[in-house]
């Protein structure tokens, strides 16, 4: 039958068939590290979906790198910028929340030794090596609380 001809209502036969179609869609969870279409997932430490919000999170990649993650208000979209080798053996990678920015710092040996803007510009008093502007990455977060990046 072809839209328009006939009356408006299936078959019980048809309706039938097209409700066991629309129940036997099933999606498939993310897993940490899956790339899918594009997609890489990452486990986001942030938390659920509902709990985003304007935030900076570090997340460490596959080959050792880091990456921070810049989280909008609300629905935004969120950006990571990367990629990070860590300078020293004892990196730690934290967020310095201050009254009006946020910076992405790495330190070696309890010592700052370099930070980045929420736009993945270098702090001022980087080493040479680590003075370069970070590469921005769309992410997204998915349903079950994973973060989805276009790498």
């Amino acid at each position: 039958m072809k839209p328009g001809e006939g009356d408006d209502t299936i078959s019980p036969d048809h309706e039938d068939t097209l409700r066991r179609m629309i129940e036997s869609l099933r999606f498939a969870p993310w897993e940490d590290r899956e790339v899918r279409d594009g997609l890489t997932a990452l486990v986001d430490e942030v938390g659920p979906v509902e709990a985003i919000g304007a935030f900076m999170s570090w997340h460490e990649l596959d080959g050792g790198d880091w990456a921070f993650l810049v989280g909008g208000e609300g629905d935004a979209a969120s950006t990571l910028y990367g990629y990070v080798t860590p300078p020293c053996a004892d990196a730690a990678f934290t967020v310095d929340v201050g009254e009006t920015a946020q910076i992405a710092q790495v330190a070696c040996g309890g010592v700052l030794h370099a930070g980045w803007t929420s736009e993945g510009k270098p702090a001022p008093t980087n080493p040479p090596e680590l003075a370069v502007s970070l590469e921005p990455f769309p992410a997204v977060a998915s349903w079950e609380g994973y973060l989805l990046v276009r790498f």
